[in-house]
């Protein structure tokens, strides 16, 4: 049950767009908001009772800042530009989806960088 709200909020975010949109800042801070929380709190699960857990932790919260700060600025931008060059309707829709795939872009790029640097 737990894993549906979590696809079926930021859903209703999304949708919130066409047929509310005054709550729609809200409904996207609130879905940013819970998904940092699990997601700081399976990083906090996953090195529960093993050596230098803190240590861990901490270094995981560090590159989830910095990758999560990277994604924002790179998809953000490219949000932007799209939506810039491109005409006012049609640019929403294609500023979106390439701040999507530039963020799943990002991500991957860090953890491959991750991986190598780590070992």
């Amino acid at each position: 049950m737990k894993n549906i709200l979590l696809i079926l909020f930021p859903l209703i975010a999304l949708l919130s767009i066409f047929f509310y949109p005054n709550a729609t800042l809200v409904l996207g801070g609130v879905a940013l908001l819970v998904s940092l929380a699990f997601a700081i709190r399976s990083i906090i699960q996953k090195h529960k009772n093993k050596p230098n857990n803190y240590k861990n932790i901490l270094r995981e919260l560090g590159i989830f800042a910095v990758t999560l700060l990277l994604v924002i600025l790179f998809g953000g931008l490219a949000g932007a530009f799209v939506n810039l060059y491109v005409s006012q309707f049609y640019g929403a829709i294609l500023g979106l989806v390439c701040g999507l795939v530039i963020a799943f872009a990002v991500g991957y790029w860090i953890r491959k960088g991750i991986s190598k640097v780590s070992g």
